[in-house]
């Protein structure tokens, strides 16, 4: 008794093709959308730190009566700039207090003039809210540690305390008034200190949150550097310093 043929179905090449080229239509149409909800929730990431930031300032400023400020010289050092900056005396408040403990509070933080004792722990502190996940900027640099020569990684943020209104540069610097001074590169970044986070040569001169008479509500006091700076030649820059 003959068998019945039995029919098999198969794809076929162009069958095949099509659901290929389906496949292909599919996650042209779905990457850019995943890749979109994926920068905004570094993008949300970004926002958080600048409020835990703020928190954090708030919570120095309860416990000092104090706003954070920026370099105040060391024993070590008398020039204007080469003590701790304003985030690192931030970091007891943002669950950073073992590497507070182990910074050592005198010679060339930066590093410019003279060694810092402490080199090794900024080689490997990293403070993850002191960086925005979505900048194309570099997240460390590397420095010299002054005359030893060791090199030393260090954490570069993308967040800025607003330390004034206008460019220190040609005559603005001695006068006062911005609408006088030319722009110049060079001093780009550096400001008249009448801001909420200023450099000061003594620590008692720090101000407080009642020095915002606007309101805090309406007073800048941090913001975030996350891109590139380009200069008069259309160069990119990297403006920021560890």
């Amino acid at each position: 008794m003959p068998r019945p043929s039995i029919q098999r179905s198969a794809f076929t090449l162009v069958e095949l093709l099509v659901v290929i080229a389906i496949i292909g239509v599919l996650i042209a149409l779905l990457l850019p959308a995943v890749q979109q909800a994926r920068e905004a929730a570094r993008r949300l990431q970004c926002t958080n730190n600048q409020k835990q930031i703020g928190l954090a300032v708030h919570n120095y400023h309860d416990t000092f009566l104090k706003l954070p400020i920026n370099g105040i010289p060391q024993s070590s050092s008398s020039s204007l700039y080469r003590g701790p900056s304003w985030l690192a005396r931030l970091l007891p408040f943002i669950e950073q207090g073992n590497g507070y403990d182990q910074l050592v509070y005198e010679g060339d933080f930066t590093m410019q003039d003279g060694s810092y004792p402490a080199a090794h722990i900024l080689n490997e502190l990293r403070v993850p809210i002191y960086n925005c996940p979505s900048s194309p900027l570099p997240q460390t640099e590397t420095q010299n540690n002054g005359p030893s020569g060791d090199e030393v990684e260090l954490q570069v943020t993308n967040y800025v305390g607003i330390t004034g209104s206008y460019w220190r540069g040609g005559t603005i610097g001695n006068t006062g008034d911005e609408s006088t001074a030319p722009y110049d590169e060079n001093y780009a970044g550096r400001t008249v200190y009448n801001g909420m986070i200023s450099t000061l040569t003594d620590q008692s001169d720090a101000i407080g949150l009642q020095a915002a008479i606007d309101g805090t509500s309406n007073t800048m006091m941090l913001s975030e550097q996350s891109d590139y700076f380009y200069d008069a030649s259309g160069n990119k820059v990297d403006r920021r310093s560890a």
